[in-house]
């Protein structure tokens, strides 16, 4: 290895191994410190000028992601709507024990069958009303209860089972009580079944509002990201052309330098495993640009 290679090497390893880091460092942050170290031992004009086009495309960037965040600031958040799922969770533990119970007593006849009737219809009719009222603090605390929907459409189901089941453990004997407890689960099935129909509504408000704001945000940043494109591709095309103005002898240097540099990062162990993939895969000059707004 050539006293120029060994110098331009030796400076970009200095550089990683004292270089300030976080996990999360971008690439192009990080591969431009070492290629500038490299510039420095290899060819010092070429070093200015690449010093003077960063200036110019760093001003760039940092017009572009002040404009948008200038639009930004008369944007309206959308408000984060908690989920309200402990109402629905509750209202849905109450609905699942009571067919299990109603079976039980069947098989065990351990139990009047008028009180388990009771019971079971009751906690039913519990889960219903349970289930309403979670509805009615989350429309009222602003909290959505789209996320538990399913577990009140379970209740409903579990409702319309407890009134089947009712039915067979009268055998047939369709007194008013057994009249009462199916339409008490019929009318716990009904409302459960209205509050699964309006939380599926929300539901879909609420993937019709995310949408909406993703095309916004599309639509706010998509000149930005065109104009952000178009000055990647320029600084990429003038840091080539740069580079082709260096011997053989000194892209090879700038390679060897880099791939060190890249090497004393990793004993690091510091930057993510993605990132240093891709250090190791970057060519000089296309890892340099890749920045986001």
């Amino acid at each position: 290895m050539s006293g120029a290679m060994t110098d331009a090497a030796t400076a970009a390893s200095e550089r990683a191994r004292s270089m300030p880091l976080t996990p999360v460092d971008p690439p192009a942050a990080v591969i431009r410190s070492l290629e500038d170290a490299a510039f420095a031992r290899i060819d010092a004009e070429t070093a200015r000028r690449f010093v003077d086009l960063d200036r110019r495309f760093d001003r760039t960037v940092s017009r572009l992601r002040q404009e948008l965040a200038r639009r930004h600031e008369h944007v309206a958040d959308e408000p984060v709507r908690q989920p309200a799922t402990g109402w629905d969770m509750t209202g849905f533990l109450l609905a699942l024990v009571a067919a299990p119970l109603l079976l039980a007593g069947g098989v065990t006849r351990a139990l009047p069958v008028g009180a388990i009737v009771v019971v079971s219809t009751s906690l039913v009719a519990a889960a219903a009303v349970v289930h309403a009222v979670g509805a009615a603090r989350a429309r009222r605390t602003g909290s959505s209860v789209a996320s538990s929907r399913h577990l009140v459409l379970l209740s409903a189901l579990a409702s319309v089972a407890v009134g089947s089941l009712v039915v067979w453990r009268a055998d047939g004997r369709l007194t008013a009580g057994i009249v009462t407890a199916c339409a008490v689960a019929l009318l716990a099935a009904a409302a459960c079944g209205v509050l699964f129909v309006a939380a599926s509504r929300e539901a879909r408000a609420e993937a019709a509002a995310r949408r909406a704001a993703r095309d916004a945000e599309r639509e706010l940043r998509a000149d930005l990201e065109a104009e952000l494109a178009s000055a990647i591709e320029s600084a990429r095309a003038e840091s080539w052309a740069l580079l082709g103005g260096l011997t053989v002898a000194q892209r090879d240097q700038l390679r060897v330098a880099t791939a060190q540099g890249v090497s004393a990062l990793g004993r690091r162990q510091l930057l993510e495993p993605a990132v240093l993939r891709e250090l190791r895969r970057a060519d000089s000059g296309q890892l340099r640009y890749a920045v986001a707004l």
